[in-house]
């Protein structure tokens, strides 16, 4: 990280745009922002952007073009005689995929088959914490179908379901739920429908109006949305399958990432997340 240069004009993990710059005038590195930068006690200034202090009490600059790290938040610190400043967006949300695959990286089979991908108890566990931890659900049609088709019914009668499944079945029917389909033609209470060309702008503004994860559902919209996807979720089952759907879309440009959990179940089930290595 470049430290203070008194200004917003540095480059910063690389990123050869103006609008992504070292720490702003009036703090050092990760420095607190004292009252004459227009800062709040116990914020840090932890980068700039277009101008801009972006600063928060704890949170990371991410050096995304068009964006800052979790939890961050922007505040003007021009001099008294500047122009006032056009506030730039800032994702406050994470957008993150998350399926089940096959060993060989499949969610699907040739013949369009995800049985496979049935969790147990122990794995289901994983799926009720990342429910409870999104914001938003954004499915795909066929997604969308398959969850709805089931959840919303299975939440109103849960003793009929493990103590898991009831838990999962509660929280989907308590969180928010947006389809992207051109097809459809109308959905129920506690479902958004948005078209296709405007996937992309509606995730976008839910992850910069919620702090809660937008969870994407869904192989076909994931590879879509790629661009915006900050965490790759996965449950890889001890199955290969041979050909099918990949989890990742084929034929696509080079992710780099970087390992922030795993577990490994009984079962022979490993979970792991991924950060997006912007």
């Amino acid at each position: 990280m470049v430290r203070d240069r008194g200004g917003c004009d540095e480059e910063v993990h690389g990123a050869a745009t103006s609008g992504l710059a070292s720490l702003c005038s009036g703090a050092g590195e990760h420095g607190a922002v004292g009252a004459g930068a227009g800062g709040v006690e116990g914020e840090r200034v932890v980068g700039c952007l277009n101008g801009l202090h972006v600063v928060s009490a704890a949170c990371s600059f991410s050096g995304v073009v068009g964006g800052v790290g979790p939890g961050c938040q922007l505040r003007s610190a021009p001099p008294p005689d500047a122009e006032p400043p056009v506030l730039a967006w800032v994702r406050m949300g994470r957008v993150f995929f998350a399926m089940g695959m096959s060993l060989d990286g499949y969610v699907e089979d040739a013949s369009g088959r995800f049985d496979f991908t049935a969790p147990d108890d122990e794995v289901h566990r994983i799926a009720n914490e990342q429910a409870r931890d999104a914001a938003v659900f954004v499915f795909g049609r066929r997604m969308y179908e398959l969850m709805e088709s089931y959840w919303p019914a299975a939440a109103a009668a849960p003793d009929e379901l493990s103590e898991v499944a009831a838990e999962f079945a509660r929280v989907y029917v308590e969180t928010p739920r947006v389809v992207v389909s051109d097809s459809l033609g109308d959905v129920p209470d506690g479902v958004r429908l948005v078209r296709r060309a405007d996937a992309a702008a509606e995730v976008a503004r839910l992850a910069r109006e919620h702090e809660g994860h937008v969870e994407v559902g869904g192989p076909t919209l994931a590879a879509g949305l790629i661009d915006l996807i900050d965490e790759f979720r996965m449950w890889v089952n001890p199955v290969a399958v041979g050909g099918g759907k990949p989890y990742f879309p084929a034929g696509g440009e080079q992710l780099r990432l970087r390992l922030l959990e795993q577990r490994a179940f009984a079962s022979g089930a490993l979970y792991l997340r991924y950060e997006r290595v912007r």
